[in-house]
């Protein structure tokens, strides 16, 4: 398993942060709460979940999962793809938001893809349209214009080149 801990500035103070492998079914209460909050536990599965080379991330704050994120070998065709990774089921706990948690976690997560899959040079995901401006400061392009997702809202379609993009905790 795979653990860091980190001492970032939530609430100006010292508040130590661990972000570790979790399984994706450790994902699911985070992602029907804060993602899905009208749908069931069991429609909580992302296809890709269950892969081997599927990368689950939870960030642990005072010791209470507070963050997940998901990272999976799939092209934008849903095909599988050791050189794309796509982003998906990113939440933090509500009262929690806005306080660099998010940053924290996907940067983390960007770091340790880049480190153990040598093979990944793409990250991309749907972008919830209030949430764009978040990827972009971390440094994801907004590919086309916005499209909508049954059931969830619109969306927009961005890109992370690993190979040409710095990945850092600082904003």
């Amino acid at each position: 398993m795979n653990i860091k801990k980190n001492k970032p500035n939530a609430n100006n103070g010292v508040t130590p942060l661990i972000v570790k492998e979790i399984s994706y079914k450790e994902t699911w209460p985070l992602r029907a709460q804060v993602l899905r909050p009208k749908s069931q536990m069991d429609e909580m599965f992302f296809e890709f979940d269950d892969h081997s080379e599927s990368l689950h991330l939870g960030l642990y704050k005072l010791e209470k999962l507070s963050g997940i994120l998901s990272l999976s070998p799939q092209d934008k065709q849903g095909l599988h793809n050791k050189e794309s990774f796509r982003l998906r089921g990113m939440a933090i706990h509500p009262s929690l938001q806005g306080q660099g948690l998010g940053r924290y976690l996907l940067v983390e997560a960007l770091n340790r893809l880049k480190a153990r899959r040598n093979l990944a040079s793409q990250v991309w995901c749907n972008a919830r349209v209030n949430a764009l401006e978040f990827y972009q400061k971390i440094g994801f392009e907004r590919k086309g214009e916005a499209f909508m997702i049954a059931g969830i809202g619109a969306h927009y379609l961005c890109d992370f080149d690993l190979n040409k993009r710095n990945t850092s905790h600082k904003k």
